[in-house]
């Protein structure tokens, strides 16, 4: 008697078991497929973002993927400096999930180049190991070879005798829509808040972090990405001690420390110094945005030390020109990968630039002598960029129906 009540029991606990497992295993698989369908829904949604082209800004759209209430998403699309983010929230009943990207337009192989450089009634100069890779827009003068410090042009020959397109006077314009946007940003987020010491980590599938400053900041010691906006009324400082990954920052006038390495969007009125060995990772942008007429009684610079690599883009414009266009100083020995796009743009010796350059003129400084249309020792090559490379949507040469995921954000 004893061992079948053993025996019942052991078959009892048997059976218990397995009921148990399949119970948890059912459950298992249906937390699985119920999280692969949100997922499947949230990057539904974010295709929507990237296939729809919409005028800047949605937000918090609720789409109905198919006739199940079940497949519904959120959309919204904002405003994030020279680019959007997109975020996609999928959910059903408690269970949800939310991606963000960052959204950039896909460069127009056709009308892709190396320089463009305004027809100003003379020709560009070029001496030295200059060397230029692809497309060229160029004066009705043309080009042609030069000395400076005792050095001629050494060079492709092909250069000089090839006949390039032929530029106009004015600059190809921006994308006014995006710049104004860029405008309002600085006079968003009136009220005053103070960042706190450490790290801050903000998701984009959230509300943004705005801060701002009435007196001169420095920000220095702290670590701080995301979904992030900083706005100062005066001088800011970024020391070399912080990091910045995908934050904003607008101020008139902006003074990054040498040593500095992060990834952001520095927007200013009147200019952006940037120290020696600085490095920004893609996409990064550093932009002068001038509107009024009392904003360009004083030149615009944007200035880089020696040594710097920048990846991203780079503008300086005005919509009232003022008596001297605004200018971008790309230093010695830099690295440049992306966009320029400035009225005047300086060279130091041996810089390199990956991409593409929109300019009024060229200037190169030796001692007390300015050289204006002159390319010394510098490379450009616009195939050099990477087939991955997202331009800003700010930027003329580019298709504004073709979006592209630049970044995959948090």
């Amino acid at each position: 008697m004893y061992i079948v009540i053993v025996i019942a029991l052991i078959i009892a606990l048997l059976c218990g078991s397995l009921i148990a497992a399949a119970f948890y295993y059912r459950t298992y698989h249906a937390i699985r497929n119920r999280q692969e369908r949100l997922n499947n829904n949230m990057m539904s949604g974010l295709n929507l973002l990237l296939a729809v082209h919409q005028p800047l800004y949605d937000e918090d759209k609720q789409v109905q993927l198919f006739d199940d209430d079940r497949d519904t998403v959120r959309l919204s699309k904002r405003f994030w400096g020279g680019y959007d983010v997109g975020v996609s929230k999928a959910y059903m009943e408690r269970d949800s999930s939310v991606g963000a990207i960052l959204i950039g337009n896909q460069p127009d192989s056709m009308k892709w180049y190396a320089i463009w450089l305004a027809d100003e009634d003379r020709p560009l100069s070029v001496t030295g190991k200059s060397r230029i890779t692809g497309q060229v827009y160029l004066p009705k003068a043309g080009v042609r070879s030069a000395y400076v410090n005792g050095h001629g042009y050494e060079g492709a020959p092909g250069f000089l005798s090839k006949k390039h397109f032929e530029s106009k006077r004015e600059l190809p314009g921006p994308d006014l829509l995006r710049v104004a946007e860029v405008d309002r940003a600085f006079e968003a987020g009136k009220g005053v808040r103070q960042l706190r010491s450490g790290t801050i980590v903000r998701s984009f599938g959230g509300k943004t972090d705005e801060y701002r400053y009435r007196t001169p900041l420095t920000i220095a010691g702290v670590s701080l990405s995301g979904n992030i906006i900083i706005r100062c009324d005066s001088l800011l400082t970024i020391d070399s001690t912080s990091h910045l990954d995908n934050v904003m920052v607008f101020a008139p006038a902006i003074v990054v420390r040498p040593g500095f390495r992060g990834r952001c969007q520095l927007f200013a009125r009147d200019s952006i110094h940037i120290g020696d060995r600085a490095t920004f990772s893609y996409p990064s942008m550093a932009a002068l945005v001038r509107t009024s007429q009392e904003q360009v009684k004083i030149q615009g610079l944007i200035r880089f030390g020696r040594g710097c690599s920048f990846t991203g883009s780079i503008l300086s414009w005005e919509k009232v020109p003022g008596i001297t266009p605004p200018a971008t100083d790309l230093g010695r020995e830099g690295v440049f990968t992306g966009q320029i796009y400035t009225g005047q743009l300086g060279f130091g010796d041996k810089t390199v630039i990956n991409g593409s350059v929109t300019c009024r003129r060229f200037f190169y400084v030796s001692g007390f002598t300015k050289f204006e249309n002159y390319l010394v020792n510098v490379q450009i090559d616009a195939n050099a960029l990477s087939p991955f490379f997202s331009s800003s949507a700010v930027f003329p040469g580019a298709l504004p129906r073709t979006k592209k995921v630049v970044l995959w954000l948090k």
